[in-house]
């Protein structure tokens, strides 16, 4: 009987592994990109997972990749240590992403992170290079800290859209 029970479970065993592989094989994309790792998981996984998102081109104006990094923010005591985790990342967009959470979170050396980033001439999601998009950023920084706004920083900020505006909390009529 023993025998007969080892022999069904392996049996039913292996036909559902032979059935669920190939599926969960198929869907794993769908899975991963889906669903926000629980926080317990080493934020190295996360930005991996973003470096994935970004590597399949899920990236631009889906804002897959910023809800990575908001889900992981959550997740953190340490707001200024993940800032400098995602600001030294091989990936223009993962560093651009670090660039935002300086502003969002109104950093106060923010400044200095942001202008570290002055000569990254890496590509981002946001269709910029990093330098140019480090100094529109330093603008957005200056208006989230009420700091006066020159010509210079106007110039800058002219030409980039309300959603950039908008994504740290601040107004173009601000300017």
């Amino acid at each position: 009987m023993k025998e007969r029970l080892l022999f069904l479970f392996k049996f039913f065993g292996a036909a559902l592994g032979i059935v669920m592989v190939p599926f969960l094989a198929i869907l794993s994309p769908i899975f991963a990109k889906a669903i926000a790792p629980p926080c317990i998981v080493p934020t190295s996984y996360h930005i991996a997972r973003m470096h994935w998102i970004e590597k399949e081109g899920e990236m631009g104006w889906s804002g897959e990749v910023e809800n990575a990094v908001e889900h992981l923010a959550q997740c953190t005591s340490d707001v200024a240590h993940l800032a400098s985790q995602l600001l030294s990342d091989r990936s223009g967009t993962v560093v651009s992403l670090g660039m935002d959470l300086i502003v969002r979170e109104s950093f106060d050396d923010g400044d200095q992170l942001l202008l570290q980033h002055r000569n990254d001439k890496r590509w981002n999601h946001n269709l910029a290079f990093n330098d140019e998009y480090a100094r529109f950023l330093l603008v957005l920084w200056k208006m989230k800290k009420k700091l006066p706004i020159t010509t210079e920083d106007r110039e800058i900020a002219h030409g980039w859209s309300a959603e950039y505006f908008e994504k740290v909390e601040a107004s173009p009529s601000e300017l």
